[in-house]
């Protein structure tokens, strides 16, 4: 089972800047590995359009459901940390907590 990670560093809601995005298959627009790529989302209901910036983190395989909800927090801090930090400090997200999770 794969999974897509995309970390926001820039969103209309800033409550999402710095939250990690993991979807089941490649966005058709998704930003490339340590590059930053604008989304855009619509609201289905609304009809409201609204984009956001975001950076690939790659991919990363599990066995199934279960490897992920057990490993997906320690696979999502690895991926952090093949990041440029340019783009963790542009999300907020401190840069020793990526540090110590590379090092366990």
């Amino acid at each position: 089972m794969r999974k897509y990670l995309y970390l926001i560093t820039e969103h209309p809601d800033e409550d999402k800047v710095g939250q990690v995005i993991t979807t089941d298959s490649p966005k058709p627009t998704a930003a490339e590995k340590n590059v930053e790529g604008v989304c855009q989302n619509r609201d289905l209901d609304s009809g409201e359009t609204w984009s956001f910036i975001e950076v690939g983190l790659g991919y990363a395989d599990f066995s199934d459901e279960s490897d992920y909800l057990e490993n997906g927090l320690e696979v999502i801090q690895k991926k952090l940390g093949e990041i440029d930090e340019e783009y963790l400090e542009k999300a907020g997200i401190d840069l020793e907590e990526v540090n110590e999770g590379e090092a366990a």
